[in-house]
């Protein structure tokens, strides 16, 4: 409004001079009470032009200004209708009932005993927070949510105009189906050689096969693509607190994880088992048994089994030491990774920041078994991590 003042003060006052110079023109040529030529002619008629916008301009600036003025106020009415309407089909919702196994017995083992982890665990965890800060999604659905807007939109003025408009493209997400595991939905049928291939074959011993096996940092970056899937921060919406959330998605994984390109010997591997732990949803750690990638929103009623002999060994290394733990055999590989409370977490989850929420479980078999006589497992000597 301010603008649009200034600007017609500044077009009267360059009028009124422009107006004041021809009139002194013609003035001083009717003095001379000669016959006014072209020129005289020409700069008369554009001061009688001049004069007639400043005393009809301001009529038709008025009427412009109200006129636009009542269209932008249509305007803005048209916004805050269809501002209303996306707030209706992505409503804020309390996540409460959902959390609610935070406050059972049991639920103090979530919490680290100090705020203190191992580098790698802070370093990793410090990593994964700055990947999820940025969002636009969430600053949609923030927007969106703003109703100190609202009256800015229906104001007098061009509010509406510059007022950045929320469009339902913008926060809504597609349906994502279940994930088969390795996208196929097929029963891994690994291969099985035949007796006679044993006929004449060195057995390698474990230094050799180590040489033809994925190492710890392709296992680790295997991990992490699959919690950032599943913890995607656009999934997670606008959390302005546990009792207010918008258009949350339950955790999920939308594809398979995938190895780091280019890694050496993954292609001799596939992994098998991919399932989610589960920490206190029950009255001792189970993991999650189904076909299909983990997905939070249908595992209510999916069956569990106890944790094996690795998974019990690992999961202690997990809550301080460790955020992957890896144990191989010769053709076979498995895998426990943490799933942390980071800060965007915190914001529902009633945790410290670095708690064990859960895990991923992970099986990997060798695609054409190397000939080995029976041994006993043996665990990673890779560095922490």
């Amino acid at each position: 409004m301010l603008i649009f003042v200034l600007m017609f003060i500044i077009f009267i006052t360059v009028v009124a001079v422009i107006a004041a110079l021809v009139i002194r023109h013609v003035v001083l040529i009717a003095k001379k009470k000669s016959r006014p030529g072209f020129p005289q002619v020409f700069w008369g008629s554009i001061a009688w032009l001049l004069l007639s916008s400043v005393v009809l301009g301001p009529i038709f600036i008025v009427m412009e200004y109200r006129g636009l003025k009542e269209s932008t106020r249509k305007a803005g009415q048209r916004k805050l209708q269809e501002r209303v309407a996306l707030r209706e089909e992505f409503p804020m919702e309390s996540l409460a009932v959902r959390l609610q196994y935070e406050t059972t017995p049991g639920a103090d083992e979530l919490e680290p005993k100090t705020n203190k982890f191992s580098p790698a665990i802070e370093q990793r965890l410090t990593s994964f927070e700055a990947q999820q800060e940025t969002d636009w999604r969430s600053h949609h659905l923030e927007k969106l949510h703003d109703k100190a807007t609202d009256e800015f939109l229906t104001s007098a003025g061009f509010g509406v105009f510059r007022m950045p408009s929320v469009n339902k493209e913008e926060i809504e997400l597609p349906e994502v189906a279940p994930v088969p595991f390795n996208d196929t939905g097929k029963r891994f049928t690994p291969y099985v050689p035949e007796r006679a291939d044993f006929d004449g074959v060195t057995l390698l011993d474990d230094s050799n096969s180590r040489k033809t096996r994925p190492g710890m940092p392709a296992l680790t970056a295997y991990h992490d693509s699959g919690l950032t899937e599943f913890l995607a921060p656009s999934r997670m919406g606008y959390i302005k607190d546990r009792e207010h959330v918008a258009g949350f998605q339950s955790h999920q994984f939308g594809r398979t994880p995938q190895f780091p390109a280019k890694e050496r010997h993954t292609d001799d591997w596939r992994v098998v088992r991919l399932e989610l732990v589960s920490l206190l949803k029950h009255d001792t750690p189970v993991v999650y048994v189904s076909k299909n990638l983990p997905r939070m929103d249908k595992l209510a009623d999916a069956p569990t089994r106890p944790l094996d002999e690795m998974e019990l060994t690992a999961l202690p290394q997990l809550r301080r030491e460790r955020d992957v733990v890896i144990e191989h055999e010769t053709n076979v590989i498995q895998m426990l990774g943490s799933i942390r409370a980071s800060k965007t977490c915190l914001k529902c989850h009633s945790v410290k920041r670095g708690a064990l929420l859960g895990a991923f479980t992970y099986e990997l078999r060798r695609l054409k078994p190397i000939p080995q006589p029976l041994r006993p497992k043996t665990k990673s000597d890779g560095p922490p991590t």
